[in-house]
């Protein structure tokens, strides 16, 4: 007894009525005959030759399971287009068989019924059904090992540019702690440590942003444990168990799907295997452990690389205010630095919102508005051709003329409301490099009246 439940019969033949004309249309060329007393293909004739029909498939399809290919062309649209054809192909020839008997008045005999229904399930269940989703998985999964391959061969060179990079930022800090614990620094050599830092802490900020990409990437990829889908994981162990199912279904046929089942676990092994290599290469990656030999990132989340660049520039700081004062106390300053640093996160918020009005991109952008609606040479041209134009009637004439009038003077209804939008646009921009001039020069102002140093590159850094 069949453990599972067969497609029916039927769908096969639907799946071949439900194909293109030029596919479902396909009638099966007239076998030779092979009885010598009628020159006119018997019902075995025609029984062979749909045989034969499918049989040949059987070898491309396996071709087309052990393919490595990314591209749906050369997998699974390939797939579908092979078996849409064959079993649009055998359906018409067994159909053929079967008017013989019709013509003859004679009823199909329940041998023949078995016979096909038997290889009918076993085409739509086997092959159609659970060959399309292997080769879909078998596409998933190709792709996947693809990607492991390349982040696996990629990953020591980019891997050695974060420890370069990070290990340039960790040897500015240490020269920058010399001078934060010196006591006698001068203001000169202070803000050139500042200057230093600040560029550390660029190159500590790309790095972390780079890392806390790649680990959301490879969370988002690769976080879930490595299974075999349950349903191809069915299918396989089905595949591999056919000798008792479907007893009217030719051995070579078994056989195949067989050898398909193994294309699969093969195909599972290998994406195991470079699943292993690359957990166990990304493994620093993903708990943060890369930069373990740097005394000022080690243990050190990347989203709190960073903190370890700001807390030393705060100690710049504070060297800076007491070379101008030496009466100063590091608790004052530090209180003051705090304080302008909330004003200023605020001040740097409205900042880059005022830039969105007044960068050039957006002022370019309103240009070629503007340009569209009210300056539009092309709608000008259009303009003058129909006033120009000598077969104009005179009530066209006059209604030409004044169009081109109304489009020169700028006084059509598009053109007045766009140059309103860039008159607005105009005073908004003024009102917002107006306002970020402000921010800019009360900052300077607050930093000089708490005695802290400058910031000529804020708020950009």
């Amino acid at each position: 007894m069949r453990k599972y439940t067969r497609t029916l019969a039927a769908a096969a033949l639907a799946l071949a009525l439900a194909l293109p004309a030029g596919q479902a249309g396909q009638k099966p060329s007239k076998p030779a005959a092979k009885s010598q007393t009628s020159d006119q293909p018997s019902v075995m004739d025609w029984r062979r030759d749909a045989m034969n029909t499918f049989d040949q498939i059987f070898n491309d399809m396996t071709t087309l399971m052990a393919s490595t290919s990314r591209e749906p062309s050369k997998t699974t649209k390939a797939w579908d287009d092979l078996v849409n054809e064959r079993c649009s192909l055998w359906s018409n020839t067994v159909d053929q068989a079967e008017m013989i008997y019709q013509e003859k008045s004679q009823p199909v005999p329940a041998s023949w019924q078995e016979w096909r229904k038997d290889n009918e399930e076993f085409i739509a269940a086997e092959v159609q059904s659970a060959g399309r989703e292997v080769m879909s998985w078998r596409w998933k999964a190709n792709d996947d090992i693809y990607c492991l391959q390349q982040d696996i061969e990629f990953h020591p060179i980019r891997k050695e540019e974060w420890l370069k990079t990070m290990t340039e930022a960790e040897k500015i800090l240490e020269t920058a702690e010399g001078v934060a614990g010196d006591a006698v620094a001068s203001v000169e050599a202070i803000e050139k440590s500042r200057s230093d830092v600040k560029q550390a802490k660029s190159l500590v900020d790309n790095v972390a942003s780079d890392l806390e990409q790649i680990r959301k990437r490879v969370v988002q990829n690769h976080g879930a444990e490595l299974k075999l889908d349950p349903k191809i994981a069915a299918i396989q162990a089905r595949w591999t168990s056919l000798k008792d199912v479907y007893p009217h279904v030719i051995e070579k046929w078994k056989s195949s799907l067989s050898g398909w089942a193994k294309s699969i676990k093969a195909t599972y092994d290998n994406q195991e295997k470079i699943r292993k290599q690359f957990d166990t290469l990304y493994e620093p990656v993903m708990s943060q452990k890369l930069f373990a030999g740097l005394k000022h990132f080690q243990g050190k989340e990347y989203k709190d690389l960073g903190g370890a660049v700001d807390k030393l520039d705060q100690s710049l700081q504070v060297r800076w205010v007491k070379a101008k004062d030496k009466s100063q106390k590091d608790g004052d300053i530090v209180k003051a630095m705090d304080k302008e640093k909330q004003t200023a996160d605020q001040e740097r918020k409205r900042y880059w919102e005022l830039n969105q009005i007044a960068n050039p991109a957006r002022e370019q952008e309103e240009i070629l508005k503007h340009i569209s609606k009210v300056d539009n040479s092309s709608k000008e041209r259009e303009l003058r051709l129909k006033a120009g134009n000598i077969n104009n009637t005179a009530a066209e004439q006059k209604a030409a003329d004044e169009a081109l009038r109304q489009y020169l003077q700028k006084a059509t209804p598009e053109q007045v409301v766009g140059q309103k939008a860039w008159d607005d646009y105009q005073k908004q921009k003024k009102d917002a490099e107006a306002e970020m001039t402000k921010i800019l020069t009360d900052r300077a102002a607050r930093l000089k009246k708490l005695g802290l140093p400058p910031e000529p590159d804020w708020p950009v850094r």
